[in-house]
């Protein structure tokens, strides 16, 4: 990499979005992982990510988990502090027999994430 840093490399792409695509158990998940230098995403060696998830920079750790469907008055779920990991279920597995997660936008607070201004 000609880039003298991860982070020298991050602010080149920041202002693009980065779909990892390939077969099942390829290593997507890891690799996000690496690059953030933190575990973000759950790994394994069976299919695992069953989900879309936007991964961007926040002051502190957040998941909002968006279904296919919505009841009325229903809205994203937050998972903040503690709850946070909690988005792991929803990012391997769907939720019930009816409804989907549709996507899964995950806030950290990573240096690397961070638009420099």
């Amino acid at each position: 990499m000609p880039f003298r840093s991860r982070r020298a490399f991050f602010s080149l792409v920041l202002f693009l979005f980065i779909f990892p695509t390939g077969e099942t158990s390829a290593g997507k998940s890891s690799l996000i992982n690496l690059l953030l230098n933190e575990q973000v995403l759950p790994t394994s060696v069976l299919q695992n990510t069953l989900t879309i998830c936007e991964i961007s920079y926040g002051p502190s750790k957040e998941a909002k988990i968006h279904f296919d469907k919505y009841k009325p008055g229903e809205e994203p779920i937050k998972l903040k502090g503690k709850d946070f990991d909690l988005m792991r279920k929803y990012i391997e597995q769907t939720v019930d027999g009816e409804r989907q997660c549709e996507k899964i936008e995950i806030k950290i607070n990573n240096a690397l994430l961070k638009v420099q201004t």
